[in-house]
């Protein structure tokens, strides 16, 4: 689950970084009183390369949500991976990293907090903490992709009507505004706008899933498979659709939220 996250991961920012120089690139020809070939070229380049590594960070992200869901399904009721498909899986890597794989040290028993036997009730509590940390940590996410546009946008504001009102020079104020302009479109294209809605409304339903969650754990009463698996599986659904979390985000988080989680919030009381 962690390689494919990785990759998935590293491609993106990659696909962000392209992108942005795309972005860059563009502002410069709109500036420039000639045209320049060989900018043309890289702007082509970038824009290729770009479409490339988002494409392969769609498919290391599908594996990783892939394993993923297998996963809490085989810690939550002790549904074991067959050989079958752990072998289709590792032919899926190349030669390095399934070695990689193979001598890694395993981690499911420390994965998930609960102390209750393979059951619909584990299911059920590692889906509910599962839940909480992907609503903390995405509402983090947001909020830096948040603050990152606001401080973007209001420099650059502030830039073009300081500009605008100190320079009597029209050209220089034309291009201020060109330059504004591919910022703020910047800021669409790049799509990280989009990403801070999304990362809001994966926040908000991970929210409303634990809360039910918790309240079916609450009433003690005897959970059906039927019950915790469609619990899971629109969990899984959403999560699926939604961008992956910023492994910067969870290293800056994760001491605090796992501490709070298991002085606060982990049901001690194992069910078998």
């Amino acid at each position: 689950m962690k390689l494919c996250a990785d990759k998935a991961e590293v491609r993106w920012w990659w696909y962000i970084v392209l992108r942005i120089g795309i972005i860059i690139g563009s502002v410069v020809l709109l500036l420039s009183d000639r045209y320049d070939g060989a900018i043309v070229l890289v702007i082509f380049g970038a824009t290729v390369a770009s479409s490339l590594f988002q494409w392969r960070s769609d498919h290391w992200k599908s594996l990783h949500q892939l394993s993923l869901d297998k996963f809490e399904l085989s810690d939550g009721l002790g549904w074991t991976t067959t050989s079958r498909e752990r072998s289709n899986w590792l032919a899926k890597l190349s030669s390095k990293d399934t070695e990689t794989v193979i001598a890694s040290v395993r981690v499911e028993d420390e994965y998930f907090a609960s102390l209750s036997a393979s059951s619909n009730r584990r299911l059920l509590e590692n889906l509910e903490e599962s839940t909480w940390f992907s609503k903390h940590l995405a509402m983090y996410t947001a909020v830096a992709f948040g603050a990152f546009i606001f401080v973007i946008v209001f420099v650059s504001v502030g830039t073009f009507v300081a500009v605008a009102q100190s320079s009597p020079n029209a050209s220089m104020v034309r291009d201020s505004a060109k330059i504004f302009v591919a910022i703020v479109a910047a800021m669409f294209s790049v799509g990280l706008i989009r990403l801070t809605v999304d990362y809001l409304s994966f926040s908000g339903f991970c929210s409303k899933t634990e809360e039910s969650v918790s309240d079916l754990l609450d009433k003690g009463s005897s959970i059906t498979t039927q019950d915790a698996i469609k619990l899971l599986h629109e969990y899984q659904t959403v999560r699926a659709r939604s961008p992956l979390l910023p492994n910067q985000i969870w290293k800056w988080k994760h001491s605090k939220l796992s501490a709070i989680w298991s002085t606060q919030r982990v049901r001690m009381r194992a069910f078998n």
